[in-house]
């Protein structure tokens, strides 16, 4: 063989196409019995535990948790009442205090004025006893809204020109900020620093600022500049259970529980149903997506048992919600286990006395906050008289750094 047919020969070796193999074969019949058996018994264990959860719950607070306030009752019934009376008489002394500061604002009067109009106020919330009262009551409700609605305009007009200038000067001193909060200088303090600049520059009030603070979008615009931290109060967006999703799921629920135990739907009158569809409409109105998810479980027991005839994926998905479920009551199960009352149906004597000891100095501990509270408001409300106007110290960072 010559050397241009060997080359030629090993550069293009003849390619052979192999023919697929067909491969017949019958389908297997799987048996589905162990399988429906162990995803049977995983549906009732989640029942059995979310039962027993929630006969925990129900057992404290119907039962543990009123004996416990008898008990405390009939151990410091003249302190609680005392404790009562002296909260009751604060609540009445801030509502004073706010109203006499809402009156001065709002008509710019001086104190005696805002105080002659207060107990006018009082005076009027009886019904008028003759038709010219009548008339003359009105008429005047309706000027004093007139007034209310110009203020609160023009102090909406003033809020948002002034959300707008601490824009601008966040976004001037940005870096200046930033700088001071790299070195590890606290973000209260950069913070108090920032106020007191800003209200130098826009020469606002600090009454001014208060209400300015309280603006959701300007606490945001604060947060994320890193100089007041996260609202201890709501949900990160990194917890499955952000508030969007509660929403969602909140829907989801109502909507099916809806169709299941709404008379007009269901077309049924029992009682037990009605009752949990009444529960159902007060956890939706209050958005308790931890009490929707038990009264879904509630549902599923109430609308059938867990048999063997119900398919797997059923059963599967009855699994999930009873585990969802148990889960809520083990949420609030937390709560009430940093009470005084968990576990006082199996107190011995020796627990007693000492619950005794600690609610006694927790008596004695509010009722010296509320005197101390009353005090405070009481010396207000007389330096507010005597010196012609609000003239309380207001500390900004509370609004800010209660849970730092």
């Amino acid at each position: 063989m010559s050397r241009r047919k060997k080359y030629q020969k090993t550069r293009n070796p003849r390619k052979t196409r192999s023919t697929p193999k067909v491969v017949t074969g019958e389908l297997v019949l799987l048996d589905s019995t162990k399988i429906r058996r162990k995803v049977l018994g995983n549906c009732k264990r989640a029942r059995t535990t979310f039962q027993k959860a929630e006969k925990e719950l129900q057992e404290f607070e119907t039962v543990v948790e009123p004996a416990f306030e008898r008990w405390k009752r009939s151990l410091f019934g003249p302190q609680i009442q005392e404790l009562e009376s002296l909260k009751r008489e604060l609540g009445e002394l801030n509502q004073k205090m706010q109203m006499l500061t809402r009156i001065v604002m709002e008509f710019d009067c001086t104190p005696e004025e805002a105080l002659e109009m207060y107990e006018k106020q009082q005076k009027a919330g009886q019904e008028p006893q003759t038709e010219e009262e009548r008339v003359a009551f009105e008429e005047r409700m309706r000027e004093e809204e007139a007034k209310r609605e110009a203020y609160y305009k023009q102090l909406e007009e003033d809020m948002r020109d002034f959300e707008e200038a601490l824009r601008d000067f966040l976004k001037k001193n940005k870096y200046p900020l930033k700088h001071r909060l790299d070195r590890g200088v606290r973000p209260e303090k950069v913070l108090q620093e920032f106020l007191e600049a800003f209200i130098y520059q826009g020469e606002l009030t600090e009454e001014e600022l208060m209400m300015l603070m309280a603006r959701e979008s300007v606490r945001d615009m604060l947060r994320k500049a890193g100089l007041i931290g996260e609202d201890p109060t709501s949900i990160s967006k990194q917890d499955p259970r952000h508030a969007a999703n509660v929403e969602v799921r909140i829907k989801q629920l109502s909507r099916e529980m809806a169709f299941a135990l709404h008379p007009d739907q269901c077309g049924e009158h029992d009682e037990e149903k009605l009752e949990l569809w009444h529960r159902v409409q007060r956890a939706v109105k209050a958005k308790d997506l931890d009490e929707l998810e038990v009264l879904h479980a509630h549902m599923q027991l109430l609308l059938g048992d867990v048999s063997p005839n119900v398919s797997v994926s059923k059963l599967q998905e009855l699994t999930e919600m009873y585990r969802g479920s148990r889960a809520a009551l083990r949420r609030q199960l937390a709560r009430f286990r940093n009470r005084p009352a968990w576990g006082f149906h199996k107190a011995g004597e020796a627990e007693k006395n000492r619950l005794r000891q600690e609610l006694l100095r927790e008596l004695r501990r509010e009722k010296h906050e509320v005197e101390t509270q009353r005090e405070e408001l009481v010396f207000a409300l007389d330096s507010f008289m005597d010196s012609g106007g609000l003239q309380r110290e207001f500390d900004i960072l509370d609004l800010f750094f209660e849970d730092w």
